[in-house]
Formats: C-alpha cells, structure tokens, sequence
C-alpha cells in the first residue's frame, strides 16, 4: 500500500507513476479523501478536549456542593458528537485504505514509458543486437563422473 505522506509531499511524482502504469491521475482525489479524514479527526480531539475539561468542571462543581446537571448535559450532548466524527473519521480512513490498497506499486523513475516491454526505446535496441555466444568453462574435475568400464577417459585440455 502507498504511503500517504509521499502522496502529500510528492503529488506529481506519484501521478507521473500512476501514469507510466497507464492509471489515471488520482493524487488529487486521494488528498481531498486525507484531508476530510484529517479534518473529522481534528474535530474529535477538540470536542474530546472540550469534553475532558468540562468533565473536570463537573467534578470540581460537585466538590462546592453547587448544581453541575447543566455541564454534565452539555458533556452528554458531546458524547453524540464524538461518535458521530469518530464514526466519519473511521469511515474516511476506510475509504482511503481501500483506493490505496488497490494500485500498484510505482515504477522507478528510470523506467522507460510505454505500455509494455515492446514500446520502450530499450527494448527496441537490445532486440535489434545479436546475441552473444558464450564460452562456458570446463567444470571443475570433482564434478565430471568417472568414465564407465571399457570407455576410454577424456582427453584433458590443459
């Protein structure tokens, strides 16, 4: 799976990947995805750090002996709230996850363009060059099985 903070940093290298894989642009969309994500949960921890302190306000009202049911249904209208951005933030955070998991990964940068291995300039040249003939050296004598009865041994080279 791709690493969002390279999609962040680099959202033209990763469409120039995208697009040497023949894909669409798609940084564009995955960003907007990651910044509503990141957003939903900005907005949970400040209502989590709004909770938090009014839960201390409650506590401290009751110590005085005064009336807090004001606060604490001011910490229960929160608690809706909450859920309802932790439940946005999750369901974003699924999303991406899933237009992440299912591209490929990113060629590297030397690869040259093309749809295949036949459009590339590199691959018209070395189809055009001719094969090279290898010598193959003699196998080590440790290796070579010994003649079988009445065949004379091999002549050596050296």
């Amino acid at each position: 799976m791709h690493d969002i903070r390279f999609i962040r940093e680099n959202p033209a290298a990763f469409d120039a990947g995208l697009k040497k894989r023949n894909l669409a642009p798609l940084s564009a969309e995955i960003l907007e995805i990651d910044k509503r994500r990141r957003a939903a949960i900005s907005e949970s921890e400040a209502i989590q750090a709004k909770r938090k302190s009014l839960s201390q306000q409650v506590g401290m009202a009751k110590r005085k002996g005064e009336n807090a049911d004001a606060l604490m249904a001011e910490v229960a209208g929160l608690e809706e709230s909450l859920k309802k951005g932790e439940a946005d933030a999750a369901e974003l955070d699924a999303e991406l996850t899933r237009r992440l998991e299912v591209l490929p990964n990113l060629p590297f940068a030397d690869v040259p363009d093309g749809t295949d291995e036949t459009a590339s300039a590199a691959s018209a040249t070395s189809a055009s060059r001719p094969r090279t003939t290898w010598r193959w050296a003699r196998p080590p004598a440790r290796w070579i099985s010994p003649p079988p009865a009445g065949c004379p041994a091999p002549a050596s080279s050296s």
